[in-house]
């Protein structure tokens, strides 16, 4: 009896590692194979950027940025974007066109509060994905999440 359950926990195991394998070569990670599956075509990576330890540039904004990868085998258009306030501004060029699999980095700048004090606010990223019309990326600052 502990024989046959062995086996078929290590066929279990078996089976999982070539899945992730099989993710990991189609998509380049488990969680691009795994947003692939449920039916996404982008993978926003991070979807949280916190810019608590950026370094601030002389006029009191931090740069940061975040990764778009197409997960599809066809091109998706960004068209453009959407901000909460004039605190946070997209820098990188839009629109742009990621090819199949390609990823691509966009660029923002954000300006905390100036008490210090948490703050949150969104990028929303349009496009003509079927399944990602919208893609909403999160800035924080001071270790908010």
């Amino acid at each position: 009896m502990c024989k046959r359950a062995g086996t078929f926990l290590f066929g279990c195991i078996l089976v999982g590692a070539v899945g992730a394998i099989v993710l990991v070569a189609m998509y380049g990670s488990v969680r691009a194979g795994f947003a692939r599956l449920n039916g996404s075509e982008l993978l926003l990576l991070p979807d949280k950027v916190d810019v608590a330890n950026h370094a601030e540039d002389g006029d009191g904004t931090v740069a940061g940025h975040f990764t778009i990868k197409n997960l599809t085998g066809r091109s998706i258009m960004v068209s453009g974007a959407r901000v909460d306030c004039g605190c946070v501004s997209v820098t990188s060029p839009l629109p742009f066109s990621l090819m199949s699999g390609e990823e691509k980095q966009v660029e923002f700048t954000f300006e905390p509060s100036s008490g210090g004090s948490p703050t949150s606010q969104s990028i929303v990223l349009y496009t003509d994905s079927r399944a990602d019309p919208e893609l909403v990326a999160v800035v924080s600052s001071a270790g908010q999440e």
